[in-house]
């Protein structure tokens, strides 16, 4: 079996999708995604998709021996990731 790799040139600043672009892109699809699938829209390697399922930083489930990802379940997860983010600099505090 061959392998063929995809190289994706880099993006630049002013080609990253915002966080609602993610989200509306995830919850378009209407079928399960794959790492392949998840890796595109994040603009990631499909290596670290997997290395995030398999932390369980990113909710997933199997099919068989396939890492499958629900894409409402996603797009819930990229909204809570993004509302810790986005937390006021005011509330920020260093220790020093």
């Amino acid at each position: 079996m061959s392998r063929t790799s995809r190289s994706n040139p880099p993006r630049t600043s002013n080609e990253l999708p915002n966080s609602t672009d993610l989200v509306e892109r995830l919850e378009a699809s209407k079928s399960a995604l794959r790492a392949r699938d998840l890796a595109e829209i994040f603009g990631v390697t499909q290596q670290h998709i997997y290395k995030m399922a398999a932390l369980g930083v990113i909710p997933c489930f199997r099919v068989g021996a396939s890492v499958r990802f629900d894409p409402g379940t996603v797009a819930e997860w990229l909204r809570r990731r993004m509302s810790v983010v986005q937390t006021p600099v005011s509330q920020v505090r260093i220790a020093v």
